[in-house]
């Protein structure tokens, strides 16, 4: 629907603040009449909407319901005045950039760098467990249990030529 259109609408609807409805449901069926026709601007739509709820809850006071009443009119005069005076920006779709690694591309550039790094972490961790295997007499020497007949050989350095003999030193 064109802005003059539903400002033609909103106006027919309109309300003074102090004029009485006849009845409760005649106040609802102007709120579900006016709503539709703010749906163009949300904070409106949206604030006459949760009046508008407050307007169907059975068993509330007066008071409550003439605050939300006069809220909901405040909100049409609100809508009019932003019609009449073509205060409404047109929207324009936001244009976003696509970030480089949200690209195709991109993804694949850092598929490649993971798999990479993770190889070079791989093959640096197996070089270190064939080093400590093969040049560390020391770690095999604490694998194996000492035998009587070793028991005076060295198992652990404490220090420059202080060893510990067996594991009860």
């Amino acid at each position: 629907m064109k802005p003059k259109e539903q400002l033609a609408m909103l106006k027919s609807l309109d309300r003074k603040i102090n004029e009485p409805f006849k009845s409760q449901d005649d106040c609802i069926n102007w709120a579900n009449k006016v709503a539709p026709f703010l749906q163009f601007n949300s904070q409106y739509y949206e604030t006459f909407l949760y009046h508008s709820n407050i307007i169907n809850t059975p068993s509330l006071s007066g008071t409550t319901y003439g605050m939300s009443v006069k809220q909901m009119i405040s909100t049409l005069k609100q809508a009019i005045i932003e019609l009449e005076h073509n205060l409404t920006p047109e929207k324009e779709p936001k244009k976003t950039k696509e970030k480089w690694h949200m690209k195709p591309s991109g993804v694949l550039t850092l598929g490649v760098i993971a798999s990479l790094i993770s190889a070079l972490i791989w093959w640096r961790f197996t070089l270190y467990l064939e080093e400590n295997k093969t040049s560390s007499p020391q770690n095999t020497q604490l694998n194996k249990q000492p035998t009587k007949e070793k028991a005076k050989e060295p198992i652990l350095p404490i220090g420059k030529n202080k060893y510990i003999h067996s594991i009860t030193d």
